[in-house]
């Protein structure tokens, strides 16, 4: 039987599980899948309140700075699909010259945890130890899990 489920919530079980595929299992390139459909959903319910999730700002307050040095910078559409190319490139099989994807999974993977969270934060979901917990680690990299 179907009920209705907030996607708030699948965003929140899917940064739960990006979280404990980073820290607890390397499964790097499931934790960047993960993240970044709770991002997309997090993202997503910040701009349909009319505010900016911080994929968004951070891509502007780079396309602001570069533009201000008098180099040409792309469309911000553009450059936001360049930014998403390891995001993308792991669920995507366009071909057989696509077979492989090459890009530091692990930082990327990191890095997308850490966007999912700060929105998540945004929208003023209730924190949980495995958020405090990648918190932590982004503020204390030397620190312990």
């Amino acid at each position: 039987m179907s009920h209705a489920v907030n996607k708030l919530e699948i965003a929140d079980e899917f940064l739960e599980s990006a979280i404990e595929d980073y820290l607890d299992r390397c499964r790097y390139f499931s934790a960047l899948n993960s993240a970044g459909a709770a991002q997309e959903l997090y993202g997503k319910s910040i701009r349909m309140t009319g505010g900016q999730d911080f994929h968004s700002q951070v891509l502007e307050t780079i396309l602001s700075t570069v533009s201000k040095s008098g180099i040409d910078t792309p469309a911000l559409k553009d450059f936001k699909k360049q930014a998403s190319i390891p995001k993308n490139s792991i669920k995507h099989l366009d071909g057989p010259s696509d077979k492989y994807t090459s890009f530091d999974v692990k930082i990327n993977s990191f890095l997308k945890i850490g966007e999912a969270i700060i929105d998540r934060d945004q929208i003023g979901r209730t924190p949980t130890k495995n958020t405090e917990r990648f918190k932590f680690i982004m503020n204390n990299p030397s620190g312990n899990k």
